[in-house]
């Protein structure tokens, strides 16, 4: 069941902060105004996973509240002796007992929507030679174009996102659909 809830632009810049830059260790989410997921709280690189617990606490026994931490462990691979860095994002949603059941309702039924933000965000491609990559995967499972007046867009579904590549050239946009791998379902919508 969704909620209406929207996602700000915010929740999706600090995630690729952490993401991608490492920035950040962790960021707490709250439902502003029962309208809209927004940052409240961003913890700093060198924060620990007890301060991320206290920081998603804070709101109170009655408040509900998201939360994304980054956490790194070493990984020794059995049969080896060396250790590699490892990095998992979790995502979770924080509902105390305590909290009233509109809040519990409205943060069960709004965490899909912060989900899907933050781990299907599209992805733009710029270069030709890394759509056409993307359509090799063995991932990939479908192709949408979509030709405008002006421009011809193409979005590939893989597993985790979605990817998008506009063309402004026609001739240029035919010669990319001729180039997509046969097995791969193409789909045009006007």
């Amino acid at each position: 069941m969704a909620s209406g809830v929207t996602v700000s632009d915010v929740c999706k810049t600090t995630y690729e902060e952490i993401k991608k830059d490492k920035k950040h260790r962790y960021v707490i989410f709250y439902i502003r105004d029962e309208k809209q997921i927004d940052v409240e709280t961003v913890g700093d690189r060198n924060s620990e996973y007890d301060q991320f617990l206290e920081d998603i606490q804070k709101c109170g026994p009655g408040e509900c509240r998201y939360g994304l931490f980054d956490f790194e462990y070493m990984h020794q691979c059995q049969g080896t002796s060396e250790s590699s860095k490892k990095q998992k994002l979790f995502l979770m949603s924080w509902c105390p007992d305590t909290a009233k059941v509109k809040k519990k309702m409205l943060y069960s039924s709004s965490f899909d929507a912060l989900k899907k933000s933050l781990f299907n965000m599209p992805r733009e491609i710029k270069e030709v030679k890394d759509f056409l990559n993307k359509a090799r995967r063995t991932d990939a499972r479908a192709v949408k174009i979509k030709k405008n007046p002006t421009n011809t867009k193409f979005k590939i579904r893989c597993s985790r996102f979605l990817y998008t590549l506009v063309v402004q050239d026609k001739e240029k946009a035919d010669k990319i659909k001729q180039s997509l791998p046969p097995g791969l379902q193409v789909k045009e919508v006007k």
